[in-house]
């Protein structure tokens, strides 16, 4: 009786601990800097939103709606899956995708969320990179730089290194665009 009684203690106090909240995992930029719940970080890239405005996918669809690199948002939660975070009040969720993105979640998030944004590095752009974003879209004769601040990197799986010379993107769940470089420049779009 008094192995049963242990036992069921034990598993009463797995199934407490298991209904504990964990708390988040922490998030490190891609300069090493701790990015809290609660606190400020800056979009790294242009960011847009797939079907609902305010969820955005490590899959990285290229869809219409935009928010602009170096935009001030609010850490507010995060698991294995999503990060949830605030523009001026208004909620928004990065979902992550192991498909998309095997680099992992860690890796992703570092490429779009930071501590800093330096604006000054749009300046150092050629004026077609300016355009492209400042439009969040691809133009013939932006480089490889200028093309990630307009519309974020390629999917992983697609294309598993901006090393490349061709990147594929997902404009929605069917359809595809294929930026072609010559070098470091990008010489063909297809959509």
């Amino acid at each position: 009786m008094r192995i049963v009684k242990l036992a069921l203690a034990l598993f009463v106090t797995s199934i407490l601990a298991s209904c504990v909240s964990k708390p988040a995992p922490p998030i490190v930029d891609a300069k090493g800097n701790d990015m809290a719940m609660g606190s400020t970080a800056y979009l790294l890239t242009n960011l847009h939103s797939y079907q609902k405005i305010t969820r955005f996918y490590s899959t990285n669809y290229q869809q219409p709606t935009l928010v602009p690199r170096c935009t001030e948002v609010t850490l507010k939660s995060v698991d294995e899956q999503d990060l949830i975070f605030t523009i001026n009040g208004v909620e928004y969720t990065y979902r992550f995708s192991k498909i998309a993105t095997p680099e992992g979640f860690d890796a992703n998030i570092k490429k779009y969320f930071g501590s800093t944004c330096d604006n000054s590095a749009i300046k150092a752009l050629s004026a077609v990179d300016q355009k492209g974003v400042k439009e969040g879209a691809p133009y013939v004769g932006m480089s490889k730089k200028g093309l990630i601040y307009a519309i974020g990197y390629p999917p992983q799986s697609e294309t598993p290194s901006t090393e490349l010379s061709t990147w594929k993107y997902w404009r929605e769940k069917n359809a595809t665009m294929v930026i072609e470089f010559n070098g470091d420049t990008v010489s063909r779009i297809v959509k």
